[in-house]
């Protein structure tokens, strides 16, 4: 079962101590398939949970200026403080992230963008992320054809680069 839930998943990034064990690290991301037919349902969805904000997400929205048969949503980022702007985002909006998200979804293993401006960046910082793809099914091996067609989503890892590299050298 793939399923994690959004309290489950803030527990976890939170026993990570982030910016103390890994401060070049800006997010940890749930990237979630989501098909255009469910879009409607799934923002519903999304908007009532109160398991982690009592008021819920009432003006949650998918994120995007296409039209597709799918859409691959920050559906939870943690820390939310600071990453606020990208809760929802289609990251195929952005071409880094597209491209780096397709690669990881056809090669079936961890692919990073290049260093790029995040969409959630205030200052001149640039940033990657890495993203794993997560398949509906458990298989040894999968064509690639059965790849595209599986994917759940993708958990990734945004770090911003001058944190990252500054904490290496010191």
């Amino acid at each position: 079962d793939l399923s994690v839930s959004r309290a489950g998943f803030q527990r976890y990034v939170n026993s990570l101590n982030l910016p103390t064990r890994f401060p070049g690290i800006q997010a940890i991301e749930y990237v979630r398939r989501v098909k255009q037919a469910d879009k409607p349902a799934y923002q519903n969805m999304v908007r009532a949970d109160r398991s982690v904000n009592p008021a819920g997400y009432p003006e949650f929205s998918v994120k995007t200026d296409r039209v597709d048969a799918d859409y691959y949503v920050i559906h939870y980022v943690e820390p939310m403080p600071g990453n606020e702007l990208v809760f929802g985002l289609d990251i195929r909006t952005r071409d880094a992230s597209r491209i780096a998200a397709e690669r990881a979804r056809d090669a079936g293993q961890p692919t990073a963008t290049g260093r790029y401006r995040l969409a959630q960046e205030k200052q001149k910082q640039l940033g990657l992320v890495v993203y794993q793809p997560i398949y509906e099914t458990y298989r040894q091996t999968r064509t690639l054809e059965q790849r595209r067609t599986e994917l759940a989503g993708f958990v990734n890892i945004v770090f911003r680069v001058d944190d990252l590299f500054t904490e290496l050298v010191d």
